[in-house]
């Protein structure tokens, strides 16, 4: 590949990085009003989404990092990973709060243990149960 060509595939690459990042960000917080408003269901279904746009977002960045040329750009996608690993966390931590029907305010969620997927069905069938 020619060193213009490489260049134009590293800023194609960045755009889109950049591009799912701000996809990441409007996701977060369609979320977080969600929350506010106590939706749990919309917010599980909406984190679901998260998820997948995340993962998008991580395949941009990795992509990026293999052409690395500039490291600014890099702290940059550095930092905006470690921002949607916290969100997912607090989510994450949230629905499991909610569902066990004790919603706490979302500053107050990033203290608390994380629960699995499973772990959330599990005790949101046995919920519905009773």
């Amino acid at each position: 590949m020619t060193e213009k060509g490489r260049r134009h595939s590293l800023e194609v690459r960045l755009k889109n990085r950049k591009f799912a990042a701000a996809t990441v960000e409007n996701k977060i917080k369609e979320i977080e009003n969600l929350m506010k408003d106590k939706r749990v269901d919309e917010v599980e279904e909406e984190y679901e989404l998260f998820l997948d746009l995340f993962e998008d977002f991580q395949c941009h960045h990795k992509s990026y990092r293999l052409l690395l040329c500039d490291e600014e750009d890099d702290k940059y996608g550095e930092e905006t990973e470690q921002k949607f690993l916290h969100f997912k966390t607090v989510v994450t931590q949230w629905i499991s709060e909610a569902v066990n029907d004790t919603v706490l305010p979302i500053d107050s969620v990033s203290q608390r243990p994380s629960t699995t997927t499973s772990e959330r069905k599990k005790q949101r069938s046995k919920n519905k149960s009773t």
